[in-house]
């Protein structure tokens, strides 16, 4: 569904023909920054990516200046031209002054505050350029047209209609509120709009009077956003996303009318009837971003009023034949359901149906999917399609009245056929194969040439599909189905036989020569040959295949056996740093509190050596602190990679020395260490090296298991042991292990649980949600 309008991205630019003009005069006259890199630096100056905003920024400060002077010198050149036998003085004061005054005016229009604008014709008036600069937009307007669920929002006011896009869908407003909009503007997708809204709803109103517009007026685009109303009549209506959709038709011109709240079955009675509309209208795109039409939003029923009901039996209007479908009637009118009946010649379900009578065919498109066969009479309700020349019915339904004997196709030769004589009517022909084809998911397609001309011919796969072995190039066939111009599927080509079943196409004669050829050993000793060349092609790739398969894996082995020993290494260096730390840092901290302790007492004892002493105190200090920075420096943390995630476990596991490394086990998915995000793998290895340590430590365990597994858009980590285990609900606020597991749990926006009883070990959990490998924490 497409229905929605996004009104964020600029799309178009309004053209300014005199400002174009004015540009392209500048540009013949003045040397820009582009020319003058290129004389200076050749070619490749110019082929620096981006146009002048875009460029490296590098260039910016130096393209300012020469284009500066540039410009100084082309106002130099003028000046003494249109001032020749000025004094020198003169001239400087041209060339310095001028430039500079026009630029300090450019500088102030730029750092202009921006008016409030307070009417929606503001904010449509704005050029895309100038939409995008954000302009206050504050307005008291009445909702036209509101629905949380697909984001829609428009408002109107005295001067027009404007579309907007809340900050916050959950205040909800009805149509007909009254409010007070603030935001800022955007270019949009078609119009401007206003984006970043707030909406203040003010109190309950009524919805404005709507002005009457001719449904083919919407093309030029003037009344996108505004109120308006319209008038047609309703050929189609279907529920679509829990709206009614409606084909609204006023001649040629078709509008698609989406109505937002509804009761079921009133679709049934709106189909045929005249209506008169008022609703908001609203751009369509594709995916692309392109414009494809206009659409009508209506806030609900209410806003829909009849003007002339549809007939309760739709097949009561007066019959038809199928040549009067061709001319318009006295006091008829094109825009409502004709009736005709005929006997059905070809039907795909919900695609398709061909009919005829005593006066010719009729092809009618239907969504209807009741089967029909060849031969049944059958009454059609529809809309005619005078436009196409040949009888066709649009948007039709039908019925069954009888069933029949299939009627005897008329035999026709190509060139009657490509005359038209036989539009929508049963026919036989013969025919020779040039090629077919298989390639559409819906039908099959043959190319024939009968006598000088050529033609083709389809078969919907529902109903089979001609063997191979009939279909081979310059088989002589005889085909019989219904020869229909377009059919509406243009990519056919002007004219098309439709099969109805492969029964229809007759095979005559094959190919001479066709048999002998398949027994010919001249002709399958070469494809032999072949087959045993492609055989021994495929053998060979399939051992490089598997000569590469085996280099990746061992090249993998030995980069993570690498890894490993880098992560122990650098593990084992930490582990000496802290040694550092307890033997050299907190034994100076220590004999600085010594000092101190001898401080207080001197105090007492012998005044005269306080000084000198708290020298030496704070000298020790100083000393202390640059030891201090120098770890510091040192001891930052390093981000872990996912696939890095077993090997720094294995390190962990390693440097408890080989009685207690024995007692660990592990089992990493590799999957899942892949979809570890860098933060994700670092806050995990610091929750397992403390409960490897607990489990040292506190647990006595006999086994631990460390594993790491993929869930349904989860990962889970789980360490479990056969420890002691402990009372979960017991743990204080001084053990700080527990607590620090489940910080980083929750920075990592993971579920984390203990389960544990006394004497029947421990089990941790945690459920990480999966992210993308490249994304920040």
């Amino acid at each position: 569904m497409n229905f929605k309008v996004g009104r964020a991205c600029p799309q178009r630019a309004e053209p300014d023909v005199f400002q174009a003009r004015r540009a392209a005069r500048r540009e013949r006259t003045r040397p820009t920054f582009d020319s003058f890199m290129g004389r200076v630096h050749g070619p490749k100056a110019r082929e620096l990516p981006g146009n002048r905003e875009t460029r490296l920024t590098s260039l910016v400060p130096v393209e300012a200046f020469v284009n500066r002077m540039l410009h100084c010198t082309t106002m130099v050149r003028r000046v003494l031209k249109l001032l020749h036998g000025l004094s020198l003085p003169a001239v400087l004061f041209g060339i310095f002054f001028i430039p500079g005054n026009a630029a300090g005016q450019q500088r102030s229009v730029a750092d202009a505050p921006l008016n409030v604008l307070t009417q929606a014709v503001q904010v449509l008036k704005l050029s895309p350029s100038e939409a995008s600069r954000d302009y206050p937009v504050r307005l008291r307007a009445v909702v036209t047209f509101f629905e949380q669920r697909t984001e829609l929002c428009f408002v109107h006011d005295e001067t027009g209609g404007v579309y907007v896009y809340l900050k916050n869908w959950a205040r909800p407003a009805r149509a007909g509120d009254v409010v007070e909009v603030t935001g800022t503007t955007s270019a949009g997708t078609f119009s401007s709009s206003v984006k970043q809204g707030d909406l203040n709803v003010i109190r309950p109103g009524q919805l404005p009077e709507p002005k009457f517009i001719a449904i083919e007026q919407l093309s030029a685009g003037r009344d996108d956003c505004r109120w308006i109303q319209v008038e047609g009549v309703v050929r189609r209506a279907v529920e679509n996303w829990g709206h009614l959709l409606l084909d609204l038709v006023a001649g040629p011109s078709r509008l698609k009318v989406r109505i937002l709240e509804r009761e079921p079955g009133q679709e049934n009675l709106l189909i045929d009837a005249k209506v008169r509309i008022s609703g908001v209208v609203s751009s369509s795109h594709d995916r692309l971003k392109r414009l494809d039409g206009f659409h009508l939003m209506v806030p609900g029923m209410a806003q829909v009023k009849t003007l002339e009901p549809a007939p309760a039996d739709p097949f009561s209007r007066a019959q038809r034949t199928s040549r009067s479908l061709k001319m318009k009637l006295p006091g008829e009118e094109l825009d409502h359901r004709v009736r005709v009946r005929g006997t059905v010649t070809m039907h795909w379900p919900g695609k398709v149906l061909f009919i005829q009578d005593d006066t010719g065919g009729v092809q009618v498109r239907t969504e209807q999917n009741a089967p029909l066969a060849p031969g049944e009479v059958v009454d059609v309700a529809g809309y005619a399609v005078l436009a196409e020349g040949a009888s066709t019915v649009a948007d039709g339904i039908f019925r069954s009245v009888s069933q029949g004997e299939p009627l005897r196709p008329a035999v026709a030769t190509a060139g009657e056929i490509l005359s038209g004589a036989f539009d929508h009517r049963l026919v036989r022909l013969d025919a020779r194969v040039i090629a077919s084809a298989d390639d559409s998911p819906e039908i099959q397609t043959f190319s024939l040439r009968a006598g000088k001309e050529s033609l083709r011919a389809i078969l919907p796969k529902t109903q089979g599909a001609v063997p191979g072995s009939r279909i081979l190039p310059n088989t002589h066939v005889q085909i019989s189905g219904v020869c229909a111009r377009d059919a509406g599927m243009p990519a056919l080509g002007s004219f098309v036989i439709w099969l109805r079943s492969p029964e229809d196409w007759v095979l005559l004669e094959q190919p001479s020569g066709s048999p002998s050829r398949l027994l010919n050993w001249r002709f399958w000793l070469p494809g032999m040959a072949v087959l045993w060349a492609f055989g021994w092609v495929l053998w060979l790739r399939a051992g490089v295949t598997r000569k590469a398969e085996a280099l990746r894996l061992r090249e993998a082995s030995l980069a993570e056996r690498q890894g490993e020993r880098e992560l122990r290494k650098a593990l084992e260096e930490r582990e000496r740093i802290a040694r550092d730390l307890h033997d050299c840092i907190i034994q100076s901290i220590y004999a600085v509190g010594l000092n101190l302790e001898n401080c207080k007492r001197l105090v007492t004892e012998k005044p005269a050596q306080v000084e000198g002493q708290l020298a030496k105190v704070r000298a020790d200090l100083n000393s202390v602190i640059r030891d201090v920075r120098n770890f510091i420096l040192g001891l930052e943390s390093e981000a872990l990679k996912g696939q890095e995630f077993k090997t720094a476990l294995k390190s962990i596991v390693l440097t408890l020395g080989e009685p207690h490394a024995l007692r660990f086990g592990l089992q990493i998915d590799p999957l899942a260490a892949e979809e570890l995000t860098s933060h994700q793998a670092t806050q995990l290895l610091h929750i397992a090296r403390e409960a490897v340590s607990n489990s040292v430590r506190h647990a006595r365990a006999e086994r631990t298991v460390l594993s790491l597994q993929p869930g349904e858009g989860q990962i889970r980590f789980e360490v479990r042991d056969n420890g002691m285990g402990f009372d979960p609900a017991a743990v204080g606020p001084d053990q700080r292990g527990l607590r620090n597991m489940a910080t980083r749990a929750r920075e990592l926006g993971a579920a984390f649980s203990v389960v544990s009883q006394a004497g029947q070990g421990t089990r941790i959990v945690l459920d990480i949600p999966v992210k993308n490998p490249h994304e920040s924490p």
